[in-house]
């Protein structure tokens, strides 16, 4: 929004913009927020595409395809385009979106009292709760990510991540990786005399398309010499240069968490 912001006041005078690929063109904004802006303030014709009028249209012209795939999406912004009404755009998109919300809902749409009932095509072939279509997810796969962040006075070992993994390039602590939430005790039993755990975090998570990532960090000084198997293939680098690497997400919310204390209870 600031930079949105910005550009209203450097590009448009601080006059906000008014044609539809202008609003478009605007950080943050995408079709349907353009469409929606456009439609409500300057009475633009574009019709605002949301689950709720897509759930209508499916409903009514018997759209079998998933709505969130490519034909789906091409037979609907068809039907749409058909049916908008262009001299008054606001009210077309406003009644659909409320149709939706209230009448047409997801579960347990109010079909005995809709007015469109007689033509609506999963109404007449008892498919109501069949439509929309939406593509089956997967789950997503869950991964254990337990960080040792070996260090030495104000240095620390770092590595760039390589193969075709996620965060491919990006930096890294010294990892393990299991299958399934293990204790600190047990990940940490092959330590070598000498190093010394300082800290255990709490779980970090971040979610990707099909990962959800479970992360958790101890911060050991190390032995260097009996650990040098482990680091071996490592950066060294003092620990004030770190905000000049690049980490993935769930490791930058470690680093700048402020609440993260040293834990002696180990």
């Amino acid at each position: 929004m600031h930079l949105a912001a910005q550009r209203i006041v450097t590009e448009f005078d601080g006059v906000f913009p008014s044609t539809y690929d202008e609003i478009l063109s605007l950080e943050g904004v995408g079709p349907y927020a353009a469409a929606a802006i456009g439609s409500f303030a300057f009475g633009l014709p574009y019709p605002v595409l949301d689950g709720n009028v897509y759930r209508v249209i499916a409903r009514i012209y018997g759209i079998y395809d998933e709505i969130d795939g490519t034909e789906g999406k091409k037979k609907i912004q068809k039907i749409v385009g058909r049916v908008f009404d262009r001299t008054d755009p606001a009210k077309f998109n406003q009644a659909i979106m409320d149709f939706g919300a209230l009448h047409c809902k997801p579960h347990q749409p109010d079909c005995s009292s809709c007015p469109v009932h007689m033509e609506c095509h999963a109404k007449k072939m008892a498919v109501v709760g069949d439509l929309p279509k939406k593509k089956i997810k997967k789950p997503r796969k869950k991964r254990f990510l337990y960080y040792l962040i070996f260090q030495d006075g104000e240095k620390v070992w770092i590595r760039r991540r390589r193969g075709q993994d996620i965060w491919q390039n990006l930096y890294e602590f010294y990892l393990i990786e299991v299958t399934q939430p293990s204790s600190w005790i047990d990940i940490l039993s092959d330590l070598p005399d000498g190093s010394k755990v300082l800290s255990t975090s709490n779980t970090y998570q971040q979610l990707l398309t099909h990962q959800h990532i479970f992360a958790m960090f101890a911060e050991i000084e190390i032995n260097v010499p009996a650990l040098q198997d482990k680091v071996d293939g490592m950066m060294q680098i003092n620990r004030e240069k770190l905000k000049n690497f690049a980490f993935p997400k769930v490791i930058d919310c470690y680093l700048g968490d402020n609440s993260v204390t040293l834990n002696l209870a180990f």
